[in-house]
């Protein structure tokens, strides 16, 4: 008699061969034909992730008009082979050109009613800027709402979209992703009553103008029901000196006990602090305050049982070229003395006595050479002098030359 491995011991199998299942699908559907045995395992990955866009064929030299619109493709998929509907747990959108083409694809409602919608687990809606939400289709609108109201629901990013869809979450979400959105407008979105608060895990917010509308937002009672006091993880993208004083209404969020305006010590589930930050960049008068204005963000936390510290450091040097490394510049001493000063106060004992790492990204920008080599020389060397060199660990992403489009 032939015996069969239980279920749980072939999923393992399958996702040991290929844990992303995006960049080994033929590996999957190969598997999936040798034995019956490996189809309903294989299934449940290839077709866990639906993603819209259109972003091939708007990078052609000459687009096709005549080609499947992104609505149509998976319509055509659902419609033949309808078994594929139970397995899609995730859902992405990008419309993230000038122009929409989720505007304009009426097919994508049509697509996405036929799917479990009680079932997404995780939902991406990246689009871009000056793409009204007003503009969108009825349908299309109703049924966004539909997978954001989806039971199972535990993540959501939104990216040039309404906040506001928010408001019609359950009370399962956990992590959200707030990226430009958009907040102060009547987008006819209407709030939901839910049963309990809605307590967010994971939140990472960044703006490139209106960071503080944002924040206001999500620190406003009145416009939302939402608990911060179990937040594990924050991740906030700041451009400018206004943006470094209005993140602590998060941090007052998170505390039942507030002492100063930076004081999370009641935020006891808070284990990972992460912070992009341009290392790098000139304001309107010349200075380069943003490692200034990090360190002394940082230094005016009163205590914190955070664990883990995550610096990502961007740097563009092109306009400064050879003063990174050298050290009678006014631009080496400067930016020295704040890259060191940020490094003695992530690893402060006193105010992180749960400290084990502080992990520093170096990415450089620089549009004409690779100057990546001279930026980890001169950050290595500026955090030997901290208290705790030994809980830094310094990683260096490749360099890029050409830029590529966000996606």
């Amino acid at each position: 008699m032939r015996r069969i491995f239980p279920p749980e011991i072939l999923s393992r199998v399958v996702h040991s061969l290929a844990e992303d299942a995006e960049e080994d699908i033929e590996t999957l559907r190969t598997l999936a034909i040798t034995s019956s045995v490996f189809l309903q395992p294989c299934r449940s990955i290839v077709f866990h992730h639906i993603k819209l866009d259109d972003y091939r064929n708007r990078i052609r030299l000459h687009p096709d008009s005549d080609r499947k619109t992104p609505g149509e493709k998976i319509l055509n998929l659902l419609n033949s082979s309808p078994w594929v509907a139970k397995y899609v747990k995730k859902i992405t959108i990008y419309d993230c050109f000038y122009t929409s083409w989720l505007a304009n694809d009426l097919k994508v409602a049509e697509a996405l009613n036929k799917l479990n919608l009680q079932q997404i687990k995780y939902f991406v809606l990246h689009r871009g800027f000056n793409l009204p939400w007003v503009l969108l289709a009825p349908e299309i609108k109703a049924v966004i709402v539909k997978i954001c109201q989806s039971s199972a629901l535990v993540h959501l990013s939104l990216r040039c979209t309404p906040l506001s869809l928010l408001g019609v979450v359950r009370p399962t979400h956990e992590r959200l992703e707030a990226l430009n959105t958009i907040v102060n407008r009547d987008e006819g979105i209407k709030p939901v009553p839910r049963s309990q608060s809605l307590s967010i895990r994971t939140l990472r917010i960044e703006h490139t103008r209106h960071l503080d509308e944002n924040i206001d937002w999500l620190t406003n009672s009145d416009k939302n029901d939402l608990r911060l006091d179990a937040l594990e993880e924050l991740r906030v993208h700041t451009t400018n000196e206004g943006d470094h004083s209005c993140v602590p209404k998060l941090l007052e969020r998170f505390a039942t006990h507030i002492h100063t305006c930076f004081d999370i010590e009641g935020c006891t589930s808070l284990e990972t602090l992460s912070l992009r930050v341009d290392a790098t960049q000139p304001d309107f008068t010349g200075g380069r305050n943003c490692l200034h204005w990090t360190s002394n963000f940082i230094s005016r936390i009163s205590k914190s049982n955070v664990v883990r510290i995550h610096l990502f450091l961007e740097w563009e040097l092109s306009d400064a070229p050879g003063d990174i490394e050298n050290p009678t510049s006014l631009f080496h001493s400067s930016v020295y003395y704040w890259l060191r000063t940020l490094g003695t106060a992530a690893c402060n004992a006193q105010k992180f006595p749960r400290i084990q790492m502080l992990g520093v990204e170096l990415k450089s920008r620089n549009p004409f050479e690779d100057d990546t080599p001279h930026i980890e020389r001169f950050v290595k060397q500026s955090f030997e002098r901290i208290p705790r060199p030994d809980l830094v660990t310094v990683k260096v992403l490749p360099h890029t030359l050409v830029a590529t489009l966000w996606h």
